[in-house]
């Protein structure tokens, strides 16, 4: 993995991964003529890390600018948070052709295959981890959200069940810019003699974010009409309620001065919304 340079810009770092072909997303890509969907927002505050654009994104370049997006988007906009950068674990659309009970394939009106988004795999995510890392270090928030099993895999980098680890909050570590010093290991000494030239052994350096893992937004909507206690629908924005809630704590206790926040979110208007979308 190469090392992350402090000094590049996001749109430097953009620039290096949009002719990607590392996996078959960004053949498919190419192919296809789509767009690589890279993210955008303020840095230093909130991120929010979904698993990979859809339809509407892969079209028009930018992250969440579907249903579920517009869903979260809502959500952020009454709890007064504008302070939020949004990506992907994945930058290219991730998709399949969808098939009857036959396996035939199901064709639109203008006779072509029918595409269906599908989560990105884990050899996918994998071969997008590092553009995902680098980025996360140059955007450097205060508080990553991870919505669905996807981001929340990729950045554990474990296997995630993201219906229980939900509403938990994790510590994850991003190659840093820097490399530390370490000790050899037999004499325990900072420097050692190497074919006849002194060697000090270093080890690259890891920053330390704090993550916070929930559902995604689209998985959430899925349970739009489910009214028991609990649900999936409920749980995802209570979720987002709690890390906005994070986020303000910690710009009143470290730079010393309130934010204008609306703390108790309105259930039926985040259910009248979900039911126009």
């Amino acid at each position: 993995m190469a090392v992350p340079d402090a000094r590049k810009s996001l749109d430097v770092l953009a620039n290096e991964w949009s002719s990607c072909t590392r996996c078959e997303l960004g053949v498919r890509r190419y192919e296809a003529n789509g767009r690589f969907v890279f993210g955008g927002g303020k840095l230093g505050k909130l991120m929010f890390i979904g698993e990979g654009p859809g339809t509407r994104e892969e079209e028009e370049g930018r992250p969440f600018v579907g249903k579920s997006g517009q869903f979260l988007k809502f959500i952020l906009s009454r709890l007064n948070c504008t302070d939020y950068y949004l990506t992907n674990a994945v930058a290219c659309r991730s998709c399949a052709p969808m098939f009857d009970s036959l396996g035939r394939p199901i064709l639109t009106r203008e006779n072509k295959p029918r595409i269906v988004d599908e989560a990105p795999t884990p050899v996918q995510t994998e071969a997008c981890k590092a553009r995902l890392l680098e980025q996360i270090y140059l955007v450097d928030p205060v508080l990553i959200v991870s919505l669905g099993t996807s981001a929340a895999t990729t950045l554990m980098g474990k296997s995630v069940t993201i219906t229980k680890e939900r509403g938990t909050f994790k510590e994850i570590e991003v190659p840093g810019v820097w490399r530390n010093a370490v000790l050899t290991e037999k004499k325990q000494q900072w420097v050692r003699k190497a074919k006849g030239a002194i060697v000090a052994p270093t080890e690259q350096n890891q920053v330390r974010y704090l993550a916070m893992l929930t559902v995604h937004p689209s998985f959430a909507l899925r349970f739009a009409k489910d009214y028991r206690d609990k649900n999936n629908f409920t749980v995802f924005w209570q979720d987002i309620q709690t890390a906005v809630h994070t986020f303000n704590r910690y710009v009143h206790e470290v730079m010393g001065y309130d934010r204008e926040e609306n703390i108790n979110l309105n259930a039926s208007e985040i259910e009248d919304y979900a039911a126009e979308l």
